[in-house]
Order: C-alpha cells, then sequence, then structure tokens
C-alpha cells in the first residue's frame, strides 16, 4: 500500500502512454511519497527545525542511498 490506497503488485510494472500524458509525473509523485514514507517520523538532527548546516554524509537520502547500495535486496524485496 503506498500513499492513500494505491496498490501496486509484487513484480513489474509498465507505464505506458503518449509523450506529456504525466507518466513521469505519477512516478516523481510516487517516489516523493516513498521517499516520505522513509523519513516519516525521524525528527530533523540536532532537533533544528528549518534549513540548517550539514555535511553531505550526514543527509539523510546519502544514508539510504548507501545502504540500498551495500544491499539493494534489502529494498528490492517489497516490489519483487
Amino acid at each position: 500500500m503506498l500513499a492513500n490506497g494505491l496498490d501496486l503488485p509484487a513484480g513489474v510494472t509498465v507505464l505506458v502512454g503518449e509523450n506529456g500524458s504525466g507518466k513521469s509525473t505519477l512516478v516523481e509523485a510516487i517516489a516523493m511519497v516513498a521517499a516520505r514514507a522513509l523519513t516519516r517520523g525521524q525528527p530533523p538532527r540536532a532537533g533544528a527545525v528549518g534549513l540548517r548546516k550539514t555535511s553531505y554524509d550526514d543527509l539523510d537520502m546519502v544514508g539510504h542511498w548507501r545502504a540500498y547500495l551495500d544491499d539493494p535486496m534489502r529494498y528490492l524485496r517489497h516490489v519483487l
């Protein structure tokens, strides 16, 4: 279950449509919801809200990408 009721079956989902029909927009929206779901409930580091200085290595998204690259199946098992 993703977002508010979008069920995607296990395996591969293929989006087909004319140029400009919104395929990329839909994929980007799903990715945004998934990214928010991964970080939901995590308070910002140091309790700060809004913009703050940080290093590249301390970015949550960098940590997620590194975890994915270390063990892709940890993430892909949910969609395969």
